[in-house]
């Protein structure tokens, strides 16, 4: 058993990495305040019994993991020993996003109107629409 002060989710994280890997704290509700405070997004996590999950980075192969069940928190260091880098926006290529807006466009007027001329028409008006937004995203950068 652990003599320890804990006044922040900082103070727990910092705790928490210093200790052996799976190495878990139960906090009472009341004695820290809500992990949102510590800018903790909540996440969907497989269901434990929890009532919701929140997930902050510390560093590139570093998570801190907090469950709320309720009456008290569950916290943990989550530690990833090899990260690959993966971008979360695709580059923009204003061919596909046309060609997408087109083709999401006939399978509409295909379920929609059910005639050669809706499929053609809702075509011209998603590759219309998606020629637009990749003239705007191609503008912003």
């Amino acid at each position: 058993m652990y003599n320890i002060q804990l006044n922040s989710w900082q103070d727990v994280a910092n705790f928490l990495s210093q200790q052996a890997r799976g190495t878990r704290i139960c906090v009472n509700k009341g004695f820290l305040p809500h992990p949102q405070v510590f800018l903790m997004a909540p996440v969907i996590y497989p269901p434990q019994g929890q009532l919701a999950t929140y997930y902050k980075m510390l560093s590139p192969t570093v998570g801190f993991l907090v469950r709320d069940f309720g009456s008290y928190y569950d916290a943990r260091v989550d530690i990833r020993p090899y990260v690959e880098q993966v971008s979360i926006v695709p580059a923009a290529d204003p061919q596909r996003t046309i060609a997408a807006g087109t083709a999401l466009g006939a399978a509409l007027g295909s379920a929609l109107g059910r005639s050669d001329k809706s499929v053609v028409a809702a075509a011209l008006f998603g590759g219309a629409i998606a020629a637009l937004l990749a003239s705007a995203a191609s503008n912003k950068s």
